[in-house]
């Protein structure tokens, strides 16, 4: 079962005092948060979502940090026994499937095509299982 979802509720708090007391990105500090690392436990295998909303796209420095990130998993994760599926943006129109359009993009191959909430759904089944 899937735990109950909290979005909307979830306490900013830290993310502010992150803003207001860790060093600014002109020192060379950054901070991104990672939206979703979907796991097969099972199956021992992982894959990478960055959700963008409204038509936004990733900044320079979130695809820098993101590939970075990609390559870690890349080199670790074979030694450690897990196939690391790799990093993709999915970028909504709006919010999500039900308001408008999703186009995903392939991060390592810059390939990107519309996807649908049925075509996500076996998406994700294709790489995680």
């Amino acid at each position: 079962m899937t735990r109950k979802e909290n979005t909307g509720i979830r306490c900013k708090e830290f993310s502010k005092w992150i803003r207001k007391n860790l060093p600014n990105s002109n020192t060379g500090f950054m901070v991104f948060d990672v939206d979703f690392v979907m796991y097969n436990r099972h199956q021992k295998t992982i894959i990478i979502i960055e959700e963008k909303t409204y038509g936004n796209e990733c900044t320079f420095a979130q695809n820098k940090f993101l590939k970075l990130l990609d390559d870690i998993f890349c080199s670790g994760s074979i030694s450690l026994g897990y196939k690391y599926k790799g990093y993709y943006t999915i970028i909504f129109e709006n919010e999500c499937f039900y308001d408008g359009e999703a186009i995903i993009i392939n991060n390592k191959t810059k390939k990107q095509k519309k996807i649908s909430e049925k075509e996500f759904k076996n998406f994700i089944d294709s790489k995680l299982n």
